[in-house]
């Protein structure tokens, strides 16, 4: 059986009124590729489910075909809460600016990196995809509270 990775990309589709953003297509694209280059079953999940959206920024004539093709694999992403770390060798958290929006402070996705670091599987993330590794102060400090009570 092939090792398998977990891929987390945002949901997120508007970064202000006007503005569309989402998933940097070379960042998740070239990971995506090098992984299947190297015999990894890739999955690919996102908070809600469904469509990864593209940032439209992240494309243009210049974009290579095999980077835009990749992006089929984003349209139908599977729910969050539906995946567990059983399985998988690694979570990869791609990048683009819908990452700042939907992955940081997110409880099933904390719950999921958490368990990976535990098991002593790879952590990992590029571009703005550390967004997804942020806990905000103030949640620290009443986890922190809850846990010395």
């Amino acid at each position: 059986m092939a090792k398998q990775i977990l891929m987390v990309v945002t949901n997120h589709t508007d970064m202000q009124e006007g503005k569309k953003t989402g998933i940097w297509l070379s960042v998740f694209a070239e990971a995506y590729l090098a992984f299947e280059n190297k015999g990894y079953e890739i999955t690919v999940a996102s908070l809600l489910g469904g469509v990864g959206p593209v940032d439209p920024g992240s494309v243009d004539d210049q974009t290579a075909q095999e980077i835009l093709e990749a992006a089929k694999h984003l349209e139908n992403t599977k729910k969050l809460d539906d995946v567990t770390s059983d399985g998988f060798e690694a979570i990869f958290l791609p990048g683009g600016h819908g990452t700042m929006f939907d992955l940081p402070d997110n409880k099933r996705l904390q719950q999921l990196l958490r368990d990976f670091y535990e098991a002593g599987k790879i952590v990992a993330a590029v571009c703005h995809g550390p967004a997804g590794l942020v806990v905000r102060p103030c949640q620290m400090v009443s986890r922190w509270s809850q846990a010395s009570a």
